[in-house]
């Protein structure tokens, strides 16, 4: 069996995985489907982090798979259970934190500080591991984690805003689109544009998309606005102020380079009043991830035409190095242990 080991930017390889028995609260679980996520790729290929940030070799914490040993205290899940993994290991007498960066104790996360999914072979608290309805496929199950960001977000609308009406969403990535149609399935009524630098990839997506160099056009438009691009800039948190009306929530799900400092049209935001407010993850105080499983299971909201990308685990290294030339993506997923096919067809 083989991992991805991760050491810095541009330097990956696959490591050999060496079985072990699980200690007393740990699965064992054998992936199925693991999602390459945007906050992995930007250490794959961008940046790599502090070493005080990251503190494990393995990343990946979008995991879907089948369990196949169990630790003496584990009760909660079984042998040949389909699963999918919270990445955040919440201890059980943790029941009121909103985020996990809020948290008074530190908790570990799945590809952090635990070792994360690019294997064939992964350990990882029971605290982490979800059994999967039948109606979820473990293709689905991958998107999740950021079904139950956005979810997290929504919970701040709510606090802030007793009426919205129109929302902005800026960026066309998966954590951008699924901001959007969880809005959509929760607030039928109300309007939602997203904004997309690449149209070509959503325009078959059933989305009321703009193109992002049109944006201008809709200063003071907007109740709400989602910023879900982060990187290196600062263009479109100043977008989206300029877009936002008096009073506005301009809520950041975008993950921003470490150490970068922004530049941004402080002015405008103060006299408009409007809140700029991060958003990391989540935690356990709003049951997000149970809150995402279940808007899933009831098939209201579609996430398997997501899916651009289905690579194989042995050809997932070669595939991050050339990820440059990936045309038209939005969510790659690695296929893993493939015997078990049949749980993870849609």
């Amino acid at each position: 069996m083989k991992e991805i080991y991760y050491v810095e930017k541009n330097n990956f390889y696959f490591n050999k995985k060496v079985k072990r028995k699980c200690n007393i609260d740990e699965v064992e679980i054998e992936p199925l489907t693991l999602g390459l996520c945007g906050s992995d790729l930007h250490k794959f290929l961008k940046q790599s982090p502090n070493k005080d940030y990251l503190l494990t070799h393995v990343l990946g914490h979008e995991i879907s798979g089948k369990v196949t040993n169990i630790g003496d205290n584990v009760t909660n899940i079984k042998i040949g259970d389909i699963v999918v993994v919270n990445p955040f290991n919440i201890p059980d007498n943790l029941k009121s934190c909103e985020s996990f960066s809020l948290c008074d104790e530190e908790i570990d996360i799945v590809g952090r500080n635990i070792d994360g999914g690019y294997s064939e072979l992964i350990y990882l608290p029971k605290n982490c591991v979800y059994k999967l309805s039948s109606s979820i496929s473990t293709d689905e199950a991958i998107f999740i984690d950021d079904i139950a960001v956005a979810y997290h977000g929504i919970h701040y609308i709510k606090e802030y805003k007793s009426v919205f009406n129109d929302v902005a969403v800026i960026g066309d990535g998966p954590l951008g689109i699924l901001c959007y149609r969880v809005l959509k399935v929760l607030y039928p009524q109300i309007n939602v544009i997203l904004f997309a630098r690449n149209q070509e990839k959503i325009k078959n997506l059933n989305i009321n998309f703009e193109n992002y160099d049109r944006i201008n056009l809709y200063k003071d438009k907007f109740d709400v606005v989602l910023e879900a691009v982060g990187g290196q800039q600062s263009n479109t948190l100043n977008k989206s102020i300029l877009i936002g009306k008096n009073n506005c929530i301009i809520l950041c799900y975008g993950v921003y380079n470490f150490n970068y400092m922004a530049e941004l049209d402080i002015r405008t935001l103060f006299y408009k009043q409007g809140m700029l407010k991060g958003i990391n993850s989540y935690c356990n105080k709003n049951k997000d991830f149970e809150n995402a499983i279940s808007l899933l299971s009831s098939k209201k909201l579609l996430v398997s035409d997501l899916i651009t990308n289905r690579i194989n685990f042995d050809d997932s290294v070669e595939f991050i190095k050339n990820y440059a030339s990936i045309k038209n993506n939005i969510k790659t997923i690695f296929e893993v242990n493939r015997k078990w096919k049949h749980f993870s067809l849609i």
